[in-house]
C-alpha cells in the first residue's frame, strides 16, 4: 500500500501566510523565500531542503483545494527565474485560514 497523502493545513503555515502584505503577489515558491529569510520555517539541521520543499508542495496543495484562479493574480518573479510565475494576492492566501476553519 502506497503513503496515504495528507490534506494540506492552513494552520501549520499560519504564522507564514500571515507575515504576507496583502496587496503583494505571491507564488509558493516566494512565500517558501520569505519564510526562509525571516526565519518562520523551523527545520532540523540537514532537512531545510526537504522542509522547503514539503513547505512549497503544501502551499500549491491549498492552491488547489481553495479553487484560486488558475490564470493568477499576476505575476512573480525574481532575479534568479526566467520564467516569471503565476501568483496570488497575499490576501488570498491569508484567507485560506479564514475557510479552513469555516470547513472545520
Amino acid at each position: 500500500m502506497g503513503k496515504r497523502r495528507s490534506e494540506p493545513q492552513p494552520k501549520k503555515y499560519k504564522s507564514i501566510l500571515e507575515e504576507l502584505e496583502v496587496e503583494r503577489i505571491y507564488h509558493p515558491v516566494s512565500i517558501v523565500r520569505l519564510a526562509v529569510e525571516r526565519g518562520l520555517l523551523k527545520t532540523e539541521p540537514g532537512q531545510e531542503r526537504t522542509e522547503k520543499h514539503r513547505l512549497r508542495i503544501g502551499l500549491g496543495q491549498l492552491v488547489h483545494r481553495h479553487g484560486f484562479p488558475v490564470e493568477g493574480d499576476g505575476p512573480v518573479s525574481s532575479d534568479d527565474q526566467v520564467i516569471p510565475l503565476v501568483g496570488w494576492y497575499g490576501w488570498r492566501w491569508q484567507g485560506t485560514l479564514d475557510r479552513d476553519e469555516e470547513l472545520r
